[in-house]
């Protein structure tokens, strides 16, 4: 940042009072010229802190391993050993703001569409085989406001903030590779084309509802998305800019309820 001073010189004002110190002449390099313009600078430096996040989904039953009793030398997943339909559980298990203040704070979960015929830690290619979820319910979540703002600070976000649960469709949820990026061209396009939803109540539910969502969820469900913010509605831009979701901002979960300290994973 660079604060700049402007001084000119200049000749006396013959008509003002002789008392009068700003009508005095002023040549500050005393070389009779009162054209001459003159310029100071200061600079200074202040630190910005870049938005961050970090969220972690895991599903309520793990996906084991297991020797095919038929071929020995296979080793498959139970899921596909059954080949039945499963009811699952995604659990959001960690949504944090780590970074600086910002307008809203997302979290988006992206449905899986293909699967793997062996257990594995990466996501299954857009050639592996079809799966096709069905979107039953979806939580709210109770999320909570740090505890580093003054308790004025802390109760006047907590009732201005709102979490909205949005949904995109696909037609052809299958051939996507990937998600998409928020605010990205393609995001923004799948607004304007109404693929995406906002389900549940469109005014928002509050920090502590944790509200079961099961009406009005569309089929073919490919991304999940949680938007927290403050506002009169889901369109209001303006209000954020006054207050914004702070740095600590997380959703309130305990890796370890059997200390008295709050982790967001397990030492």
């Amino acid at each position: 940042m660079l604060w700049v001073n402007r001084a000119m010189d200049k000749e006396a004002d013959e008509e003002a009072d002789e008392d009068d110190e700003a009508a005095k002449a002023a040549d500050y390099d005393r070389d009779g010229d009162y054209t001459d313009l003159y310029t100071t600078a200061r600079s200074a430096v202040f630190r910005l802190r870049k938005p961050d996040g970090a969220a972690r989904i895991d599903s309520i039953m793990p996906r084991r391993s297991i020797i095919d009793p038929d071929e020995q030398t296979i080793v498959t997943a139970t899921d596909i050993h059954i080949k039945g339909a499963t009811s699952m559980q995604y659990l959001l298990d960690q949504a944090q703001n780590k970074g600086g203040a910002v307008n809203r704070f997302l979290v988006d979960i992206a449905l899986p569409f293909h699967g793997t015929a062996t257990a594995t830690g990466e996501i299954a290619p857009v050639t592996g085989p079809k799966v096709t979820p069905e979107v039953q319910a979806i939580r709210t979540g109770v999320w909570e406001v740090p505890d580093t703002l003054t308790e004025e600070e802390k109760k006047k976000l907590e009732s201005m903030l709102k979490v909205y649960v949005l949904v995109r469709t696909s037609t052809n949820p299958h051939a996507e590779d990937g998600y998409l990026y928020p605010d990205s061209e393609e995001d923004r396009a799948a607004y304007g084309d109404g693929s995406w939803t906002l389900i549940g109540d469109t005014a928002g539910y509050s920090l502590a509802a944790n509200t079961l969502i099961a009406d009005g969820i569309p089929d073919n469900v490919r991304q999940v998305r949680f938007v927290v913010k403050a506002g009169t509605g889901y369109d209001d831009d303006i209000t954020p800019i006054y207050y914004p979701v702070p740095s600590g901002f997380r959703l309130a979960v305990d890796a370890d309820p059997d200390t008295e300290d709050v982790k967001e994973e397990m030492d």
